[in-house]
């Protein structure tokens, strides 16, 4: 069985601890829940890290920059800052949060406190400025968390001051006069908690330098917004600039995610091994006397104990976990499939999934997700997250999909079937049915799947455990996703043969299906006892 396979997880289970295990709540599933939602300013850190690439657009009418900006974004570019000089910029970017609603959009060179406010009554979700301007650190939007501010720092002094100050993200400008690269990994050395965004004069080419020596994102202006392209309205050369700079950017990002995690691994690996031969025969008596579902909780303190976002378990961890998952029936946790929240009054609506929210923390979270014939959870990500399941009973279909950042630089062209041009290549890992009992199986952070949708063939249950779960605080958001056929775009330059497009799809972000409900249960089978 693929290890991608029967995997599954969702946006930010509402947890209601303090209600009686009797109580049914019916809630729609939102990452936007107002008790657990993050402040905008989390959400907005998270996709700037994510994406690499701050694409940065001057035009001199609105007309050309709204036209420029479409071609940045059907080329890949997720994160854009429009220059305040800009002639219309702030119906500019009203007209694009209108038509690009998942965008993070913001404006940039902001030096007075009249165009801060301006920019974000048209829908800017960050700021950023060649200095520190004090009038816009402390306005309330940007001190309550409703909109990131990046100020412009040079020195180490005017660093440490902005961070005082509150600023979660600075902007070294002017990054190549005072060194490039090299003076990011000087300044990383001193500040190397401190998120730093490279700008000025930073090429395509010099993107995975900056990132891999500690730039969060570096901002891209004529790179993507070739001067001479913009005077011809040369607008086919700025959506293949921005194509190129978009993939390296996540190829980037993904490569230095993995080496930070190769090298906790290691790290995680030693003091595992050192410890290992003492404690293993004490540990496997002990758990043998547990019950099934408190040897899972115990081997999942241990096995999230030193991990963290994009930080996987050592595989003699993995191996733990998957061995105690492997060994779980769906007797010992007190299901069967003729219970109430394996079946639907009214085949006509859309199944209610139930969640049985068994143990949550900051490192790690345990639950059951029981779904009716045809249920469905649509297609959605898994940030940073390693990712263990185990279909307990039913037959259930799933597909998923990695993202495709191997591929050479292309060209998407709309085609006449869709209207979205917010969409980016990825691989289709697993299209399948899978049928109980199965093997356990993981979820990596950048691969193995990681995102994935599912369709009950029959009532199906699914124990699952997240490291860690979804946090909007800390950036761990859940996406959803609409696909398309290969077909939808016309592509150019791109190296797929004609046999092997099938398992490549197009994937556009959405807001959260209104019709997805669940029904949150705290579970009520034998008790877990967390000390």
């Amino acid at each position: 069985m693929d290890t991608a396979a029967a995997t599954l997880s969702l946006c930010q289970w509402p947890i209601f601890s303090s209600s009686p295990p009797s109580l049914r709540m019916h809630v729609r599933v939102s990452c936007r829940i107002p008790h657990l939602s993050a402040s905008a300013v989390d959400k907005t850190l998270s996709q700037i890290n994510n994406s690499g690439i701050i694409a940065c657009l001057r035009a001199n009418s609105a007309e050309v920059a709204l036209k420029a900006a479409n071609a940045a974004i059907a080329g890949g570019v997720s994160v854009l800052e429009i220059v305040v000089s800009t002639p219309g910029v702030f119906e500019v970017l009203q007209q694009l949060v209108k038509e690009h609603p998942t965008m993070t959009l913001g404006v940039g060179t902001v030096l007075k406190i009249e165009d801060a406010k301006s920019a974000i009554n048209a829908g800017a979700k960050f700021l950023l400025s060649p200095a520190t301007v004090k009038d816009i650190m402390v306005m309330d939007y940007v001190q309550s968390g409703e909109v990131l501010y990046i100020p412009g720092t040079m020195t180490p002094t005017e660093i440490l001051s902005a961070c005082d100050a509150g600023a979660k993200m600075v902007k070294i400008y002017p990054v190549s006069a005072l060194g490039g690269f090299q003076y990011i990994s000087a300044l990383k050395k001193t500040f190397p908690h401190v998120s730093m965004v490279a700008s000025q004069g930073i090429t395509i080419d010099a993107i995975g330098e900056y990132i891999l020596r500690g730039a969060s994102s570096v901002v891209l202006s004529d790179a993507i917004f070739d001067k001479e392209a913009i005077e011809q309205f040369n607008f086919d050369k700025i959506h293949k600039l921005a194509r190129s700079a978009t993939l390296l950017g996540n190829k980037t990002v993904n490569r230095n995610l993995s080496e930070k995690k190769g090298r906790e691994l290691r790290e995680l690996r030693e003091e595992t091994n050192t410890n290992a031969n003492k404690s293993r025969k004490n540990r496997k008596h002990r758990l043998r006397k547990m019950s099934p579902g408190q040897r899972l909780f115990q081997t999942c303190n241990q096995v999230f104990a030193s991990t963290g976002p994009g930080i996987v378990p050592s595989p003699q961890h993995i191996e733990m976990l998957l061995s105690v998952l492997g060994e779980i029936k769906q007797e010992d946790l007190d299901l069967r499939p003729d219970m109430p929240y394996f079946s639907t009054n009214n085949p006509r609506r859309t199944p209610k999934i139930t969640y049985l929210h068994i143990y949550k923390c900051e490192q790690f979270s345990m639950g059951i997700f029981c779904l009716p014939p045809s249920g469905v959870i649509p297609l959605h990500n898994h940030p940073g997250m390693t990712v263990f399941s185990k279909l307990l009973f039913g037959t259930m279909h799933i597909k998923s999909y990695d993202w495709a950042v191997d591929l050479p630089p292309h060209m998407v062209k709309q085609s006449e079937t869709t209207q979205t041009s917010d969409v980016r290549l990825a691989k289709v890992k697993v299209d399948a049915e899978f049928n109980a009992p199965c093997d356990p199986s993981i979820l990596y952070p950048a691969d193995g799947g990681n995102m994935h949708w599912f369709t009950a063939v029959t009532a199906c249950a699914v124990l699952d455990v997240l490291g860690p779960p979804y946090s909007d605080p800390d950036g761990r958001h859940c996406t959803y996703y609409q696909n398309f056929p290969f077909s939808t775009y016309s592509v150019d330059g791109i190296s797929i043969p004609e046999e092997e497009r099938k398992t490549y799809e197009w994937l556009r972000e959405k807001e959260e299906p209104e019709n997805l409900q669940v029904a949150v249960k705290m579970y009520s089978g034998p008790k877990i006892v967390e000390n």
